[in-house]
């Protein structure tokens, strides 16, 4: 095995360690001092761009089956905040009850459940965000949330692009679940 080839090897070890954001740095940092050859025997500098040609282009980051929505309601997963849980059936009956009726309203469920998407911390922390009906919030810091209908949010954040979010409810409850998130970038 070549000194490059085990080189990469454990770079690749170290990356899936310590995370893939550290990798790429690593290897961006290698690929610059490395001399690449192209095929005609000439040195080539490596290109150190971002590509942009798929600014606008639809990106599906999450979706879920129509079939998953078959399933008990604690067995469909539910995405907040990047990560995917299961609601207990305590969930089920309290929201039937009247507790938490943000889980059942759009634009109240993408606030909580999809902040995760916006870049920030605690985007909404500090963000006058009331939950009384409305169809448009905005934070201090220009992030938009847009409810197009109850099942269809438009998360809009600057310098990343729009968050399509579509929600979707079991038959047995109204409690809505992130169906699909769909990433259009600026």
């Amino acid at each position: 095995m070549t000194i490059l080839k085990r080189i990469l090897l454990f770079m690749t070890f170290v990356g899936i360690l310590s995370g893939c954001l550290s990798f790429t740095e690593t290897v961006s940092e290698l690929s610059t001092n490395i001399p690449i050859t192209s095929s005609q025997g000439e040195h080539v500098q490596p290109l150190n761009t971002v590509d942009t040609s798929y600014t606008g282009i639809p990106l599906i980051i999450y979706t879920l089956s129509d079939e998953v929505f078959d399933l008990p309601r604690t067995s469909i997963p539910y995405y907040r905040n990047g990560e995917i849980t299961f609601l207990d059936e305590v969930i089920f009956t309290q929201f039937e009850e009247g507790h938490q009726p943000w889980l059942g309203t759009g634009i109240d469920a993408v606030t909580a459940a999809a902040s995760n998407l916006t870049g920030e911390e605690f985007p909404f922390k500090d963000s006058k965000l009331s939950y009384v009906q409305s169809d448009e919030r905005t934070t201090t810091s220009g992030i938009i949330i847009k409810q197009i209908k109850n099942d269809f949010i438009q998360l809009i954040v600057p310098q990343i692009g729009t968050y399509e979010i579509e929600l979707r409810s079991p038959a047995d409850t109204s409690i809505l679940f992130i169906s699909k998130i769909t990433l259009i970038a600026e």
